[in-house]
């Protein structure tokens, strides 16, 4: 996926960092963030997590209240489906 197909799908991103030709969009939502990595203009990763939290959906990660409880819940909120 590329930048601009990214960029259909979410609103612009509450963070942009670039660092040589690597890439961090940053979304943030009540209940979660997402943050998207590029190589160029393509995607190579992406995370969710809570605000403050580790990556969601660890294994090390223990499920408290408050946490969103699956990536498609982040990309719903996200969208705001």
């Amino acid at each position: 996926m590329a930048g601009d197909e990214v960029t259909l799908v979410l609103p612009k991103p509450d963070l942009r960092r670039e660092d040589g030709s690597s890439k961090i969009w940053q979304y943030r939502a009540k209940d979660c963030v997402l943050d998207v990595f590029f190589k160029g203009d393509n995607v190579v990763h992406y995370e969710m997590r809570s605000p403050g939290r580790a990556t969601l959906n660890s294994k090390k990660q223990p499920q408290t209240p408050g946490i969103v409880p699956d990536a498609s819940a982040c990309i719903k909120t996200m969208v705001g489906i």
